[in-house]
């Protein structure tokens, strides 16, 4: 009578969960090559290794799900989360990226805007003084260096 194949040599036991993720941990996180994790956890190299080349990476599975399920995470971001966590986020997940101004000098500029809530918001006059003393900031910062 012949014995069902496991893919293990008879004798070798079967690994567990917690040994896979320690393994995992040693060669990612610390570096350790197959042989020197073998000796810390009482394995051999070949196996170390054969329990190595069964991982593989998962990011483009994750950017799939996300991409998947952008809609939804916008959706409840935009409804339960504060409109600064919103757009940090948006921004992040390249749904609505942050606006970056950058005036005549190459350098960001900032637009003070002031209004009422239910009201239009108008872009003040003051702008230009406000560009202006941010560009006599940057220059009087250069000049103390």
């Amino acid at each position: 009578m012949a014995l069902p194949h496991t893919g293990r040599k008879p004798g070798a036991k079967s690994i567990t969960e917690q040994e896979r993720a320690r393994i995992f941990h040693m060669w990612k996180e610390l570096g350790y090559s197959a042989g020197k994790i073998g000796l810390e956890i009482g394995r051999s190299r070949n196996g170390v290794a054969a329990i190595l080349a069964g991982f593989h990476p998962t990011t483009h599975m994750a950017r799939a799900h996300f991409d998947k399920e952008a809609y939804n995470l916008a959706k409840r971001i935009t409804d339960q989360a504060n409109v600064d966590q919103a757009l940090e986020v948006l921004d992040r997940t390249a749904v609505l990226e942050k606006r970056r101004d950058v005036n005549e000098s190459g350098r960001p500029s900032v637009i003070v805007c002031v209004g009422m809530p239910g009201q239009p918001a108008l872009t003040p006059p003051p702008q230009i003084l406000v560009t202006r003393a941010l560009a006599q900031q940057a220059e009087s910062q250069a000049d103390d260096e």
